[in-house]
Formats: structure tokens, C-alpha cells, sequence
């Protein structure tokens, strides 16, 4: 696979370059996270774990922010980096990102 296309969010003293979407592997691999929370007896569906949901937003900036740049120097993308940004700067990436997963079928 060819290196993919990505977009740049511009955050407070960050440049964070996301990809322009996802494979339907790594569509699933979010789906995954999210499923793992659910909690199933022999009835049907008896209650959800709501902590996969971070995970599973945790795994969708994973695959999603390629490279963060701050000037010319490269940091690695880390939960930690992540938790740390403003909360107007983390929404807006995982905003981003998000809109991925929310593409419509035609």
C-alpha cells in the first residue's frame, strides 16, 4: 500500500498530521474496542463496560495521527501527549478523526 494521504490539524503549538481515512481493517479494529465492553449472559445483553469506549477512542487516534510536529521537531504520538493538550485542542483532533467513521453510504 502506498504511503496515504493525510491532512493537518493545527493545534496550539502542535501540528498534527492525521490520515484522510480508514482502512476497513482499521474500521474494525476500532469496532472491536468498542464491542469488548459489552457484557452478554445467556439471556442476551446484560450491561457495557462504557471504559471501551476510551479505548476504543484511544485506538482510533492510534491509527489516525501519523506525525506531531512542533516547529521543526518530531514527538512521538503517546496517550500521554494526548491527555495532556487542552481540551479544545484534544477535541478538535478527535473530532477529525472521528468524522472517519462516520462516512455515509451512498
Amino acid at each position: 500500500m502506498s504511503e496515504r494521504e493525510t491532512k493537518i490539524i493545527k493545534i496550539s503549538n502542535f501540528d498534527v498530521f492525521i490520515i484522510t481515512y480508514l482502512t476497513w481493517g482499521e474500521k474494525e479494529e476500532i469496532q472491536n474496542e468498542v464491542t469488548n465492553g459489552v457484557e452478554v449472559s445467556s439471556e442476551g445483553m446484560k450491561g457495557y463496560d462504557s471504559s471501551a469506549l476510551l479505548k476504543a477512542k484511544y485506538k482510533l487516534l492510534e491509527i489516525g495521527i501519523v506525525k506531531i510536529k512542533s516547529g521543526e521537531k518530531e514527538i512521538p504520538y503517546s496517550k500521554e501527549w494526548m491527555k495532556n493538550l487542552k481540551c479544545e485542542d484534544g477535541d478538535l483532533i478527535y473530532e477529525a478523526l472521528d468524522e472517519l467513521q462516520q462516512s455515509k453510504k451512498k
